[in-house]
């Protein structure tokens, strides 16, 4: 446990202490699951159907997506998109 505990720490280390805190309470609450993928439309922590524009968001990779009905943090295995606007006009995934 110490181990995991040291892990963490630096881990933690350079991000948003807020995003911690969030991060942990969601361990806390939802049975130590805070993360969770969003595969077919579907929030793998409570089977929801995650609307169409938050899985565009989340594909796009560039800002953290909550689901609407857990608060679980989401994310997108596969690959992801880029603006169009942000790539000057081209689509381009990394």
């Amino acid at each position: 446990m110490a181990e995991y505990e040291r892990r963490k720490a630096a881990l933690s280390e350079g991000m948003d202490r807020t995003l911690m805190r969030r991060y942990e309470g969601l361990r806390k609450l939802k049975a130590g699951v805070a993360i969770v993928k969003a595969d077919g439309g579907v929030c793998q922590g409570c089977n929801m159907s995650v609307a169409p524009r938050i899985i565009n968001t989340l594909q796009r990779n560039e800002e953290l997506v909550f689901c609407s009905n857990c608060q679980r943090i989401l994310y997108w295995e596969g690959e992801a998109r880029v603006n169009r606007a942000a790539a000057g006009g081209e689509a381009v995934t990394p």
